[in-house]
C-alpha cells in the first residue's frame, strides 16, 4: 500500500514552484521512509535523483542500490529500541565529559 507525503515547497528544490505543495506517492517497498521526517525524507529524494541521473549517464547502477540500502539500513536503525537507548547513554557520556576524544583513538588505533 503506498502513502502520500507532501511536502512543502521550500523543503524540495524539486517542488513545482507555482504550487504551494506537491505529493510524493512512497511505494509499499520504501515504507521504512516513514521513520524520517520531512526535511531527510526530502534529501532521500534529492540524493536519489541525482544518483539516478549519474547512472543513467555512467551505467553504474549499484551506486543506486547502495544509497537505498544504506537509507533502509539508516531507518532500521531508528526503530531499534536497544541501539537507540545505548545511543543515548553514550551521547550523554560524552555531554559529561566521558568516553574517548578522536586523537585517542587515533593513537589507540595507531592512525
Amino acid at each position: 500500500m503506498s502513502k502520500t507525503i507532501v511536502f512543502k515547497e521550500a523543503t524540495s528544490p524539486y517542488a513545482i514552484r507555482s504550487s504551494p505543495s506537491f505529493k510524493l506517492v512512497i511505494p509499499s517497498s520504501f515504507e521504512w521512509l516513514a521513520h524520517f521526517d520531512a526535511e531527510e525524507r526530502a534529501m532521500f529524494y534529492q540524493e536519489i535523483l541525482r544518483v539516478t541521473a549519474q547512472a543513467v549517464v555512467s551505467g553504474q547502477w549499484d551506486k543506486l542500490a547502495k544509497l537505498i540500502e544504506d537509507w533502509r539500513l539508516t531507518a532500521e536503525e531508528r526503530v531499534d529500541v536497544a541501539l537507540q537507548a545505548r545511543l543515548e547513554a553514550a551521547r550523554r557520556e560524552f555531554a559529561t565529559g566521558g568516553g574517548h576524544g578522536w586523537e585517542s583513538v587515533k593513537r589507540e588505533l595507531d592512525l
